[in-house]
């Protein structure tokens, strides 16, 4: 019995070691269209590496690649390539089915999508209700230098992107809850959201640090109606709120409930508050922002405009307003109705200015 006890002892310490020491001596790159396999077999979908292919097993399974591309090259379906991974597994959960990913990072994500001529998202049905999104994947810490989300339009080759830096991510599963924190240039964000279903709209908050003293949120939900060809059709509603506290220009709010679909938003229920005493300037209205033009539309009407006390307050915090200027080479299409104006001593009553 000693002599056996002895023999097993001596071969799990050979199989430790050679899990330490065999996966570093495999050439894993002449071996591709075997990790391609696996791969594709746990994503649920094609799978495809380039580059140098590193693995090791103990003291927990760790993956190195220079490059992965999930789903199908086409341009109406949907893919994601990453540069640089690396991604280390939890070991025991493994043994209970669980994925749990401690340390996820890649030097550069994109995720395409194919759009319609609408400039809609269109996503594959079974995207959203397979089970391989619901999997017991759990990643507590996925760190992204570079983030793209780029619709592609099949038909014409069109395409739009978002893009995001120093992105931190955490989620349940593929499918979620998300939690994500980045920056897009200057501007920090942060993102929360609910677990993605196809029969029902996604909570999703959205927060922007726009200056050191103005905050952008907005509260919404995305949801999926059903598109054509066995698609669905994201759309997004929800509250927005820009603010800023009192200091100099005096305090600053706007909010408005928005809609999107495509590349058309629209916004209902404006409400801009600036300024404070006799100056200050409460307007409501209407707005939209169509991306394929690049042009922003407000309609506002108000009641009474001091615009003497206004100036004044506006020069003070000039550069604080100048964070809600458009987009560089964005027209804003403006359109004002006032019932008075007080300048200058005179009181001019029906005002309509439009630019």
């Amino acid at each position: 019995m000693r002599d056996l006890l002895t023999f097993l002892a001596g071969a799990l310490i050979l199989l430790l070691v050679a899990a330490l020491a065999v996966p570093p001596l495999i050439d894993w790159s002449g071996r591709r269209d075997l990790v391609d396999s696996a791969i594709s077999r746990a994503a649920g979908t094609e799978a495809a590496t380039e580059g140098a292919i590193g693995i090791r097993l103990l003291p927990s399974p760790r993956l190195r690649l220079d490059r992965l591309r999930l789903g199908s090259v086409a341009p109406d379906r949907v893919s994601l390539d990453a540069a640089h991974v690396r991604a280390e597994i939890a070991l025991l959960p493994l043994l209970h089915g669980e994925v749990r990913f401690l340390e996820s990072r890649a030097g550069r994500i994109e995720v395409k999508l194919p759009a319609g001529a609408g400039g809609e998202w269109r996503l594959p049905r079974r995207l959203l209700a397979d089970e391989t999104i619901r999997r017991a994947w759990v990643f507590e810490s996925v760190a992204v230098s570079q983030l793209l989300l780029t619709t592609v339009e099949p038909a014409t080759g069109r395409t739009d992107q978002l893009y995001a830096e120093d992105v931190r991510a955490e989620a349940q599963s593929l499918a979620g809850p998300w939690r994500l924190e980045g920056r897009v240039g200057e501007t920090r964000f942060g993102l929360s959201s609910g677990e993605v279903r196809p029969d029902a709209p996604v909570p999703l908050k959205l927060s922007f640090g726009a200056a050191p003293q103005m905050q952008a949120a907005f509260d919404g939900r995305l949801g999926f109606e059903p598109g054509p060809a066995d698609t669905l059709l994201p759309s997004l509603e929800g509250n927005a709120r820009i603010t800023a506290p009192a200091g100099e220009g005096g305090p600053l709010t706007a909010s408005a409930a928005i809609k999107a679909a495509g590349r058309i938003a629209t916004a209902d229920a404006v409400g801009i508050e600036a300024g404070d005493g006799p100056g200050a300037l409460r307007l409501t209205g209407s707005g939209r922002v169509d991306l394929d033009s690049g042009r922003l539309g407000l309609a506002l009407e108000g009641r009474r405009l001091d615009l003497d006390g206004l100036l004044l307050q506006a020069r003070a915090g000039e550069a604080r307003l100048a964070q809600l200027r458009p987009p560089a080479g964005w027209p804003l299409d403006l359109s004002v109705r006032l019932d008075s104006v007080a300048v200058a001593g005179e009181e001019l009553t029906g005002v309509a200015v439009r630019g």
